[in-house]
């Protein structure tokens, strides 16, 4: 049953590009803990290795590009099983058993046997197989960043899961000795003082005590950066334009230990009002939320500081999405610039002079990282800060373009983008584009 599911959940994420939600949960309640545990391996894998398992394609099957989706499909859930340490056998038989037709049947078996006879002669794979790639995106990093090499390897990885502590209930140290005696194991994070490692992959954290009393939230350690460097003091207003689901807003309401004021704002009302669920688990009372649009909200007065965490193409989330991979077109790289750039626009109206913007994505490309900061800084007075050194003290490894740096993907971090400014006159748009 686990294939059968795992195939008819890739045929609707070919149609729609995205993974169903809803058709997991579905998944979750038809299997047991290790058959779920299955149908997730099978349907991620399948999606995160379809450079690979269409580079073998084609190696069996003439005119692989005339495939149907059905046969297309059939195949990379075979190969995945078959280049991810599965029982040959049984890989081979479970995916000839969700063919339909006779024929189909005999065509499936026959290139997975194939494959497996010859598998020891193919020779070395393409570079943007190896780094499980698309080609054009491959091309496209090696092109685009000197520093190609300590990025290009994402998609091949798992980052460490991590949550923050809820610095306003507990400490670090309290919350690993509450995990333990809950029997989770658990480590303090690498890089994040906030931060722990959760070494229980499949454990459903949302459904334990210590999350649902607000002891914690669920928060890559990168994404637990920006309200670090930010550094939200005792008292001040900060405005959050683009909330949604809160790791940031309730990570610097903690910091400003529940004093002065935060705006979190997001243009979706369902994953709205998922902030202000965090906030009330979290007993956090400075947070007051905004139904608008990013590139249109404005206040009465300006903020003391402002956090952009703006829609991307979210290359960096590969690891756990690598549908994402598959989806993002280069052209969509200009697209969410343009985009970012309006938000930045209407940020520069919400702060105060000399008050401080942290802008962050979590993507790899140039136009919608140093691309769009070049671009602020033709049009907007404004100075950058300089996060090499305070970066370095906290042990991460990044590459400074001038601006922001591009934060390396390794155990406990996903590739990330982060740059701070501080408007440094009245005049909000003051030189020409």
């Amino acid at each position: 049953m686990e294939r059968e599911l795992a195939y008819k959940l890739l045929r609707q994420y070919e149609k729609k590009e995205t993974i169903s939600n809803e058709s997991v949960k579905q998944a979750r309640n038809m299997l047991d803990e290790r058959s779920f545990g299955l149908f997730k391996s099978l349907v991620w894998g399948s999606i995160r290795n379809i450079a690979k398992e269409d580079w073998l394609i084609s190696k069996f099957v003439d005119k692989s590009k005339d495939l149907t989706p059905a046969s297309l499909w059939l195949l990379r859930l075979g190969f995945y099983q078959l280049i991810s340490g599965f029982d040959e056998h049984a890989a081979v038989y479970e995916t000839v058993a969700l063919v339909s037709s006779k024929k189909s049947k005999s065509f499936i078996n026959a290139v997975l046997r194939n494959y497996i006879r010859a598998k020891d002669t193919l020779g070395n794979e393409p570079e943007n197989v190896k780094y499980l790639l698309p080609k054009w995106l491959y091309e496209y990093i090696r092109k685009r960043h000197t520093f190609s090499s300590s990025i290009i390897k994402f998609n091949t990885s798992t980052p460490r899961r991590s949550i923050r502590v809820n610095s306003l209930k507990t400490s670090r140290e309290k919350l690993l000795q509450m995990l333990a005696d809950s029997k989770i194991a658990a480590q303090t994070a690498k890089y994040s003082p906030y931060g722990i490692y959760i070494d229980e992959d499949s454990l459903a954290l949302e459904e334990t005590e210590l999350y649902r009393k607000g002891y914690f939230y669920i928060q890559n350690e990168s994404s637990q950066l920006i309200p670090i460097l930010l550094n939200p003091q005792i008292g001040e207003q900060l405005l959050d334009l683009c909330s949604a689901p809160g790791g940031k807003c309730t990570f610097s309401a903690e910091l400003m230990k529940n004093t002065g004021s935060i705006k979190a704002v997001d243009n979706d009302i369902s994953r709205l009002e998922s902030v202000s669920a965090n906030c009330k688990r979290h007993g956090i009372t400075n947070v007051s939320v905004q139904l608008n649009d990013a590139s249109e909200f404005r206040d009465a007065f300006e903020y003391d500081k402002l956090m952009l965490d703006v829609p991307c193409t979210s290359l960096g989330t590969a690891y756990a999405h690598p549908e994402v991979l598959f989806r993002v077109k280069k052209e969509d790289f200009e697209r969410y610039a343009q985009i970012q750039r309006k938000i930045l626009t209407n940020a520069m109206s919400n702060i105060k002079v000399k008050g401080e913007i942290a802008y962050s994505t979590c993507t790899l490309s140039w136009e919608e990282n140093t691309g769009n900061m070049k671009w602020l800084k033709k049009n907007f007075n404004v100075s950058f800060l300089d996060l090499r050194e305070r970066l370095g003290s906290l042990g991460v490894k990044f590459h400074f373009d001038g601006y922001g740096a591009y934060i390396f993907q390794d155990e406990g971090l996903i590739p990330f983008y982060i740059a701070m400014f501080r408007k440094e006159t009245l005049k909000t748009e003051e030189k020409n584009d």
